[in-house]
C-alpha cells in the first residue's frame, strides 16, 4: 500500500472540523491557556512564578498530548467508524497521520502561546519550545498506544488518567525542585 497524501489530508480536514464542533475538545484546548494567562498575571512578581509556569506547560503537554489523541482514536471505535476506515483503502500510516497531525501542530501552537504568556526570554524559548514539543510528541505516541490498546472509552480514559497521574506529578516535582 502506498501513503496516499490525499487521504491523509481529508482525515486531517474531519479532524479539525470536529475541534470547532465539540466543546469537550474545545475546553481541553483552551483550558491551559486560560490557566496560564490567569496564572501569568496573577504571579507576576512572586518567587513561585516559575513552577507556575512549569505549571501550565505541563498542563499543556499533558493535557492536549494525552487526551486528545485517545479521544479521537477512542471516538472512532465506539462510532465503528474504524472498521470501515479499515475496510477502504485507508492503510495505518495515513490514518494515524491524519489523525495525530492536527493535534501535534496545536499542541505546538498552544506552548508556544503558554511560553509567551509568561514571557519567557528569546533565548530560551527557541530550546523550550523544542522539549516542549518532544515531550508532546512522547505523550501523543504513548495515548495513542493506549487508545489502540483500549477496547471502549471507559477503559482507555481510566488508563490514561492513571498515566496523567503519574507523569504530570513526575514533571511537576522534577521542576519543582
Amino acid at each position: 500500500m502506498n501513503f496516499s497524501i490525499r487521504k491523509t489530508r481529508a482525515i486531517f480536514i474531519k479532524e479539525l472540523k470536529e475541534y470547532y464542533r465539540n466543546p469537550y475538545i474545545i475546553f481541553v484546548l483552551l483550558l491551559p491557556l486560560v490557566f496560564s494567562l490567569f496564572y501569568s498575571n496573577l504571579f507576576r512578581d512572586t518567587k513561585i512564578f516559575i513552577p507556575v509556569m512549569n505549571f501550565c506547560i505541563n498542563l499543556s503537554i499533558v493535557l492536549l498530548g494525552i487526551q486528545l489523541p485517545s479521544y479521537f482514536i477512542l471516538e472512532e471505535k465506539e462510532k465503528k467508524t474504524l472498521d470501515v476506515l479499515i475496510l477502504s483503502s485507508v492503510n495505518a500510516l495515513e490514518f494515524i497521520t491524519g489523525k495525530l497531525l492536527p493535534i501535534i501542530i496545536v499542541s505546538i501552537i498552544s506552548n508556544m502561546i503558554v511560553l509567551f504568556l509568561f514571557n519567557t526570554n528569546f533565548e530560551c524559548i527557541i530550546s523550550l519550545i523544542i522539549i516542549t514539543t518532544v515531550n508532546s510528541l512522547i505523550m501523543i505516541v504513548f495515548s495513542t498506544i493506549i487508545a489502540l490498546i483500549s477496547t471502549n472509552q471507559m477503559h482507555g480514559q481510566l488508563y490514561l488518567i492513571l498515566f496523567i497521574i503519574i507523569f504530570f506529578h513526575i514533571t511537576f516535582f522534577y521542576f519543582t525542585l
